[in-house]
């Protein structure tokens, strides 16, 4: 039997208390910029970002999607559509802290879900844009800083990060709290902009819907939601790229991913490999996936209609849609997104949809390798109304950052020849009423992913002790070559370094991006808080009772 949603979260023990972290120091940011743009030069920027939903892989065809998803289809009608767009970090946390400061996890160092905070120092768009005459506002899930469970309107627990925010407590994503929440995000921000009068400057607004984030729950606590319990049918068979965990050791993928298994099944519910009526669970979980991608698509429509209820607001506004990362949802036998770096986890949905004309868009798929690593140098350019920002000092060390609106301009122009990726996480992410699930100290967890047209390679390894630096042992490896239909599917793993492909992404991984853009020096000004931001993550993984390191060996 089904109990009603409101019930289950206010009986689920789903959280825990935030860990406070104490910053010292002031803010560092620019001072006032000279010569942007003029207010009525730039449009306002509509972000809405949505939680765990891949790039559509092993759905239904697109037409079909369209008619299950047609808001979605309704913001991509008219858009530019990067379809080879990448996250730069899993989980939730450390995704968002790339996408808004537009550093690497390697950088700011807020690198785990479970305790990790956002350095309020390190500059984000938000800070940026109202620096070039922005007001900037944030609608929905956060996850990136201590809760602000208690407090009282007006909620200002966003001012030190550069927003102005309407949401609290903060939706992180318990059991079923996306079909709980998301209609009152889309509601704040349509009451927002309904309530607001002819503004004396552009804004930026953020609404950050949950779902389909309430998969991480499948079956354990989908089973009891009315709602999520009972999908409809839509798909009848396992993704061609499904893996046991004998066959993800037979072809010596990183043993992480089978923790991850493990861990997982602990964690949220048993989900079979083999045996009778094993593929029904998985085919079920990919029709629950869908079915809160339909859910969120409704308050996605909800957004749309309050801005076309202002036809003079919607006209002068671009809207970007993304997703922070995506889920394996069955595929490699996997579910979840960190512990590994499939497409299904890293690659999601990007639209630029310019209703304001003042880009030069040309509407259509792009193929090109994008990342999250490069969103907040996009919302720079549009809000300072070109790219000067990239040579004030104050910014230099976003300044080399790719220029996604090339793309958005010309289908033809040049993507990336790269895209990085780490994860770091020490476990599942959520904590759901049981013993938090760590991964096993004996396997290496921190990866780091380098994808390019050819293929993609991934390092797994331990840090020493106390230290964020590879450890010399234990490294594994995995490589996929995409010019063959199993390396395409990432099933054949590439384990001999003397395969020319495998010899040139490892080179390029460890001898060059590695230290010169993942971990690439922050300026003088934003040293001190990356300095504090790395010894409270050795401090909290500490005091998760999870240390990814491999200890000194007096020898």
């Amino acid at each position: 039997m089904s109990m009603d949603r409101r019930t289950f979260l206010r009986n689920s023990a789903c959280g825990v208390a935030a860990m406070a972290a104490v910053w010292p120091g002031r803010r560092w940011f620019p001072p006032d910029v000279s010569g942007a743009a003029t207010t009525n030069s730039r449009p306002n920027i509509l972000v809405v970002m949505v939680d765990q939903m891949r790039d559509p892989q092993w759905f239904p065809e697109q037409s079909q999607l369209d008619t299950l998803l047609p808001n979605m289809a309704r913001l991509r009608t008219g858009a530019v559509n990067f379809t080879n767009h990448y996250a730069a970090a899993t989980a939730c946390t450390p995704s968002r802290a790339c996408m808004l400061t537009g550093l690497y996890t390697h950088q700011h160092f807020c690198i785990v879900t479970e305790g990790s905070h956002l350095h309020p120092d390190f500059p984000t768009w938000g800070d940026y844009l109202r620096q070039f005459g922005y007001a900037t506002h944030w609608f929905g899930k956060w996850h990136l800083s201590e809760d602000c469970d208690g407090a009282a309107p007006p909620y200002t627990y966003l001012e030190p990060y550069g927003f102005a925010t309407y949401t609290c407590p903060d939706p992180h994503g318990a059991p079923g709290q996306g079909l709980d929440t998301d209609d009152d995000i889309a509601r704040q921000f349509a009451t927002w902009l309904g309530n607001a009068t002819a503004p004396a400057q552009p804004w930026c607004a953020t609404v950050s819907f949950v779902n389909p984030h309430d998969i991480m729950f499948y079956p354990r606590f989908t089973q009891h939601i009315s709602g999520e319990d009972n999908p409809p049918s839509v798909f009848t068979e396992l993704p061609p790229n499904f893996e046991t965990p004998t066959q993800l050791a037979s072809r010596s993928k990183p043993a992480l991913q089978r923790e991850l298994v493990e861990v997982a099944n602990r964690q949220f519910g048993l989900m079979r490999h083999s045996g009778p009526g094993y593929a029904d669970e998985w085919v079920k979980m990919l029709d629950t996936y869908l079915q809160l991608h339909q859910y969120v698509d409704a308050q996605i429509g909800a957004v749309l209609d309050a801005l076309d209820a202002n036809p003079a607001v919607r006209d002068n506004t671009v809207v970007i849609f993304t997703c922070d990362h995506g889920d394996f949802c069955g595929s490699h036998g996997l579910r979840g997104k960190g512990g590994a770096v499939y497409e299904e986890s890293i690659r999601v949905p990007f639209y630029v949809r310019d209703f304001s004309g003042t880009l030069g868009a040309q509407p259509g798929d792009r193929t090109q390798l994008t990342s999250h690593i490069d969103l907040a140098a996009l919302l720079m350019t549009i809000g300072y109304g070109g790219s000067g920002w990239r040579t004030l000092p104050e910014c230099s060390h976003l300044a080399q950052r790719f220029d996604m609106l090339d793309i958005v301009r010309n289908p033809s122009a040049a993507g990336r020849a790269y895209t990085l990726h780490t994860t770091d996480e020490p476990g599942t992410e959520e904590k759901t009423g049981v013993d938090y699930q760590p991964f096993n100290t004996a396997v290496a967890n921190h990866v780091a992913c380098y994808r390019t047209a050819a293929g993609k390679l991934a390092t797994y390894n331990f840090w020493t002790e106390n230290t964020v630096d590879n450890a010399a042992e234990g490294e594994e490896v995995e490589c996929y070559d995409y010019a063959t239909p199993n390396g395409r599917l990432e099933i054949d793993n590439i384990t001999d370094d003397a395969n020319p492909l495998y010899a040139q992404l490892y080179a390029a991984l460890m001898d060059d991006v590695y230290a010169n853009e993942l971990r690439a020096p922050l300026p003088a000004a934003l040293e001190a808080a990356q300095n504090t931001a790395r010894t409270q993550y050795l401090t909290d993984i500490g005091q998760l009772g999870y240390r990814s390191f491999l200890p000194h060996v007096e020898k």
